[in-house]
């Protein structure tokens, strides 16, 4: 028993790990399509067949129409396991009532740390919500870092500070 409780909670830890890292919500969103459409297959095949070497046969033959992202999150799991993954997998889609994709730009790689940092700070602004970061490199920010997302832009870019001091000293004349 304790043993099933290490795998399971190892599973969990898996699927949790995977799930926030990553890209879009988009790619969630086809994730769970392909798994769910995986898992109806399964649970049909299960049902009529008792035979494993059948159900492993037609697996076999249904992932090779999954994503690579899909693929990738199946090929970390043991097969047995496949069912027990994909609801783990839909409870915390689940839970991800709206998700937030946020873009970061900069003008060069931010650093670990200062990713960190950043969406910590603006997981305050969209509380609880999952975010899903792409970051930008690009060069004609000169410096600074700005953030977008549907709801939500904070620009800290050297290019825009100029520009607001511009239009502060020209307000004065």
């Amino acid at each position: 028993m304790e043993r099933e409780n290490i795998k399971s909670s190892s599973l969990r830890l898996f699927v949790t790990t995977f799930y926030n890292s990553l890209e879009s919500s988009e790619i969630a969103e086809k994730i769970y399509y392909e798994l769910n459409q995986l898992k109806d297959n399964l649970l049909e095949v299960m049902d009529e067949e008792g035979n494993t070497a059948v159900v492993e046969n037609k697996l076999r033959i249904a992932v090779q129409f999954l994503s690579e992202r899909t693929l990738e999150f199946l090929s970390n799991i043991d097969t047995a396991s496949y069912i027990d993954a994909i609801n783990q997998f839909n409870e915390l889609h689940k839970e991800d009532r709206e998700p937030v994709n946020v873009t970061i730009t900069s003008a060069v790689a931010l650093k670990q740390k200062q990713k960190d940092r950043i969406i910590k700070a603006f997981r305050k602004k969209v509380e609880n919500h999952h975010l899903y970061v792409k970051e930008v490199v690009d060069e004609s920010v000169l410096g600074g870092v700005k953030l977008e997302s549907d709801n939500y832009s904070f620009d800290n870019t050297l290019q825009t500070k100029i520009t607001e001091m511009r239009k502060y000293l020209l307000e004065d004349q």
